[in-house]
């Protein structure tokens, strides 16, 4: 969820606005243009007390994040598991893999 509120605000949109072409083009790129700079305000001012809602601790070390907790060590190896078993295999490819095992 905090990913998504304070992520990246309207990259395709502003993308696919500049490609319009037509009348109305100016104005859909100054509307899109308005949304994007309202949402990053709105948001960006909203980030931190969101955390606080969401009970996520801010300024502390990874080492004591909830994801290398005791109860988190399950979530961390099977995160490992699939990026070393699916995803890296999938996005690397095999040559650079097989020259990182030699």
């Amino acid at each position: 969820v905090m990913m998504w509120w304070s992520g990246l605000r309207g990259a395709i949109a502003f993308t696919l606005a500049l490609e319009m072409k037509g009348d109305n083009s100016e104005t859909i790129v100054w509307a899109t243009m308005f949304i994007i700079l309202v949402t990053v305000f709105v948001f960006g001012c909203g980030t931190y007390p969101m955390l606080k809602v969401a009970k996520i601790q801010v300024g502390v070390p990874a080492a004591d994040n909830s994801c290398f907790s005791h109860h988190g060590r399950f979530r961390r190896k099977f995160l490992l598991r699939m990026h070393t078993d699916y995803l890296r295999p999938f996005l690397v490819r095999r040559s650079v893999l097989e020259k990182k095992q030699d």
